[in-house]
């Protein structure tokens, strides 16, 4: 890469952990700690500088938000985030790769949630949100992360309050979409749709192979022949588009889902975002009512009927104008 130079003044790069539009993905460590840490090297634009702007709103740590250390301005008008590894790989992978787990699972849900809401209570909408944007620790601890579509409030006339603030930009993928924003006119309650997408991904473990690479991906629902993948539609879509009045959560062959998680996840995906929950109403349902396994596992598994141990929730943090280290935006803009 050309800014390897300033790069390897601080870190051994190991290797890339990815790359698209969005710009690359290195693995480095950090020469004076030898701490592992994911470099995301990104053009400073407009979506890059949105970004650092969030993180830099989320200088407070929150157990599953990715952490974001510090920025550094290297050459050819680009910005390297240096952030948190999460070895773990992403939450499509690990559904992949692990069977169904009800506590487990709630855990997730729990952890999703919490997330949400804080980055909601600090003014700030993902709009991105789907398992490859989710990541694990080593211990299994999920963290939301790329924020590059993320918006602030702060950047409207309510000066960081949700309230009565609308979004006209698109932004989404295929098939985590919600109904509104192909109208251009959204609030945070799209991220809600989003939540309840990923949710339902982890209860029904629908796939799909993606071309051209034919990459296994979990998608919520969709519509149309699987096999012709141009007449795809994302259920966010066909709900916009009048083909399907809503996403239905209905029982698999090998799991009962709970009644009453069915019918909030419902409600989470509403049609009229004004009938969905807000983020901190999810996390209060999962954390204080849910207390029960989401799911029962009917055939093909081991049936699990322990009760969920109470987690508290991560205790409040201030937010702050500084990234951890001390980078404001305005600082990295000058270096």
């Amino acid at each position: 890469m050309s800014d390897s130079l300033i790069l390897r003044a601080e870190f051994s790069i190991e290797k890339m952990l990815g790359a698209g539009a969005f710009g690359e993905v290195h693995l480095g460590r950090e020469l004076q700690t030898n701490n592992l840490r994911a470099l995301k090297i990104l053009p400073l634009t407009g979506s890059a500088i949105d970004e650092i702007k969030a993180l830099c709103r989320l200088s407070a740590e929150h157990d599953n938000i990715i952490i974001y250390d510090r920025a550094i301005k290297v050459d050819d008008g680009k910005v390297c985030l240096v952030m948190e590894y999460c070895c773990g790989g992403d939450l499509n992978d690990f559904l992949l790769s692990h069977t169904r787990e009800p506590q487990r699972d709630l855990r997730f849900m729990r952890q999703i949630a919490s997330a949400v809401a804080f980055l909601h209570a600090n003014g700030i909408i993902h709009r991105d949100l789907k398992p490859d944007n989710i990541l694990l620790t080593a211990d299994g601890t999920l963290k939301v992360g790329d924020f590059g579509l993320a918006k602030l409030a702060s950047d409207s006339k309510q000066g960081g309050s949700l309230q009565n603030y609308y979004m006209k930009s698109f932004r989404g993928h295929r098939f985590f979409v919600a109904p509104e924003v192909l109208d251009k006119r959204y609030t945070e309650k799209s991220d809600v749709f989003l939540m309840g997408e990923i949710f339902v991904c982890m209860l029904k473990r629908k796939v799909l192979l993606l071309p051209p690479s034919n990459s296994s991906v979990f998608v919520p629902s969709y519509i149309g022949d699987p096999d012709l993948f141009s007449s795809l539609k994302g259920i966010g879509e066909a709900i916009h588009h009048g083909e399907v009045d809503r996403c239905e959560l209905s029982d698999e062959s090998t799991i009962e889902i709970s009644p009453k998680l069915r019918a909030f996840i419902d409600k989470m995906l509403l049609k009229d975002y004004h009938g969905r929950p807000t983020a901190a109403e999810v996390k209060h349902y999962v954390f204080t009512t849910t207390q029960s396994p989401p799911y029962t596992i009917l055939a093909g598994g081991e049936v699990c009927s322990r009760i969920a141990s109470p987690i508290a929730p991560p205790r409040p943090t201030a937010s702050g104008a500084a990234l951890k280290g001390g980078y404001t935006l305005e600082k990295v803009l000058q270096l």
